[in-house]
């Protein structure tokens, strides 16, 4: 399973939503501006007689987006979108026009289209709708019409809708254009951070570190981005500044031990986490933090103890079952590690990790052709030496003798491969 992480992200992703300082905006001076997302001009058709009915809705649907009247904005954008994607599709398949017989070209279409897609997209922005308005920023996009405030608008909405990774390529061509804009700089450095890309997240705040906010949320990111690429000193720094602004807040603490724990410093992380859990016993993502370091440390009786006081107080979270689902299995606790492991796949069906340990605990069980399902599936989303040894085993158990063999043979291949010294801690004890 992707880990929640030493650093946290999880668990401060949603504060970044509400106190990151960026809105789906695009103001007149982007370093300075915070206005709401301006809508693209109007689509540069040029007649009634070329686009007649589609330019009438697109006409209407800006009127009414103007006027906030955004519910029928929404319904005339969506008659554009139909009308000109139909349109298109027909122009594909007869793409000339005979001379002197009216028509739209297949430019002006996609003009008005793109149009459509960023203005209904900022639409869903404004009613906090950010899947959907990236969903439709991406459509704009793809379809290559310049448009103002597109990059910014799609980035933004991405970056609210948790798409860290999809909102980088925006991001990064708005800052092309637009290299002053401080703001935009930190959200790519934290979009950087959130999909684990430390080196350069760190590139990007070194330099703004003397301007960053006094958000414990940039001030983390950032100092958990130079912990992990080695400026321990400029790290402790902002740590130490997010602590002062924040001496009683129990998610410092939390992000505090966390950072803590990235530089491997145990026992102050154990510290910050049951102050954080003074501060608020009901914290989310305390427990699990320290769980998770017990873990590390091979300590299950603390850690199992911890995950199921994170549980009373985040039920059914995934990331928290996983674990505790691990460590019953370890101790052959295995109908209470189904529960918890059959939870998490419930919750998370593209999870390959969770497919594979509960394929290991029915396996413990005893129950051979439901374990190899599960490892079949683990297989499917993301194949791993170790899966494939699992799954021998599993039908081997079935009967399946030239499966087995075959699964094995396919372990013995990847780990060749991924490890072509060899690696006997791995090759010895599968997982």
């Amino acid at each position: 399973m992707r880990d929640r992480n030493s650093s946290a992200r999880i668990a401060i992703a949603g504060l970044f939503l509400w106190h990151f300082p960026f809105q789906v905006s695009a103001g007149k001076d982007p370093s300075t501006a915070q206005e709401p997302v301006r809508q693209a001009p109007p689509s540069p058709v040029k007649s009634q007689t070329q686009a007649g009915p589609i330019e009438e809705h697109f006409r209407a649907a800006e009127s009414s987006q103007l006027a906030n009247d955004l519910v029928t904005a929404e319904a005339e954008y969506q008659r554009v979108i139909s009308l000109a994607s139909q349109r298109l599709a027909a122009n594909q398949n007869q793409p000339r026009v005979e001379s002197g017989q009216p028509g739209v070209s297949s430019r002006t279409l996609k003009e008005m289209l793109a149009n459509a897609y960023h203005n209904l997209g900022v639409i869903y922005a404004q009613g906090s709708r950010y899947s959907e308005a990236a969903q439709l920023f991406e459509k704009a996009a793809h379809l290559g019409v310049p448009i103002a405030d597109l990059d910014r608008n799609w980035a933004t909405a991405s970056f609210r809708a948790s798409k860290y990774k999809t909102a980088i390529a925006p991001l990064r061509r708005y800052l092309g254009a637009h290299p002053k804009d401080t703001s935009a700089r930190q959200m790519l450095a934290v979009c950087y951070f959130m999909t684990d890309d430390f080196l350069r997240a760190s590139a990007i705040f070194r330099p703004l570190v003397p301007t960053l906010p006094d958000d414990p949320n940039v001030l983390y990111a950032a100092g958990i981005s130079l912990a992990k690429t080695g400026d321990s000193k400029t790290a402790n720094s902002l740590f130490q500044r997010m602590l002062a602004q924040n001496p009683d807040s129990p998610e410092v603490h939390l992000f505090m031990g966390e950072a803590h724990a990235a530089q491997k410093e145990d026992s102050e992380a154990l510290k910050d986490f049951s102050r954080a859990l003074e501060l608020n016993p009901k914290l989310p993502e305390a427990h699990y933090s320290a769980g998770k370091l017990y873990l590390e440390q091979g300590n299950l009786e603390q850690a199992e103890s911890q995950f199921r006081a994170e549980l009373a107080v985040n039920p059914n979270d995934a990331p928290t079952e996983f674990r505790l689902g691990h460590i019953l299995l370890e101790q052959y606790k295995i109908d209470e590690a189904l529960s918890f492991l059959s939870d998490v796949v419930r919750q998370r069906p593209q999870d390959a990790d969770a497919s594979y340990e509960l394929g290991k605990a029915y396996l413990q069980k005893g129950d051979a052709t439901l374990a190899s399902e599960q490892m079949e599936r683990a297989i499917r989303l993301r194949p791993e030496p170790h899966m494939f040894y699992q799954l021998s085993l599993a039908y081997r158990r079935q009967g399946k003798v030239k499966e087995a063999d075959a699964a094995l043979q396919k372990y013995q291949t990847l780990l060749q491969k991924r490890f072509p010294r060899g690696n006997p801690a791995d090759s010895g004890n599968p997982k």
